[in-house]
């Protein structure tokens, strides 16, 4: 039962990004995709190999940085990731609000079973809306907006 809270949470968040989304599908009309490489925010030797083949921008704001492979985990499913690259500036944990500061890596992040690896960079403005199962549910009369300050 676990798992279906899990996934019943991130399906929440996947539908409350949907303004986010929208502005992000926008963009990538004319700019850059809505699932970046890491070398297309970045090129430097380290994102234009193979080492972070396995993470990705979600806009210009969003970096996940999937569980691919097994490392320590436990019988609870407590897990770590290690080679997340971050790239300059201030990142925050989404999940738990610790900042990283970024043009590095970071290894031995913790990753339990209910974490996914999401980090949201320093001066970004999130647009959200209520959790719903179908866009026919958005209130249109409310708007919110997850901030994140810099500078």
């Amino acid at each position: 039962m676990a798992a279906t809270s899990i996934n019943r949470n991130y399906l929440k968040l996947k539908s409350e990004m949907l303004p986010y989304q929208y502005s992000v599908a926008r963009e990538a009309v004319d700019g850059l995709p809505m699932i970046r490489a890491m070398f297309l925010e970045e090129p430097n030797a380290y994102t234009l190999g193979k080492s972070t083949q396995y993470q990705y921008l979600y806009g210009p704001y969003f970096l996940v940085a999937p569980i691919y492979q097994e490392t320590k985990v436990d019988d609870e499913g407590n897990d770590i990731r290690n080679n997340i690259y971050l790239p300059q500036g201030l990142w925050v944990d989404y999940l738990t609000g610790e900042q990283y500061q970024g043009g590095r890596i970071i290894n031995s992040f913790d990753a339990p079973i209910w974490k996914l690896p999401v980090f949201v960079k320093r001066g970004a403005i999130i647009p959200m809306t209520n959790p719903n199962n179908t866009p026919l549910e958005i209130d249109k009369t409310v708007r919110t907006y997850d901030i994140y300050p810099y500078g």
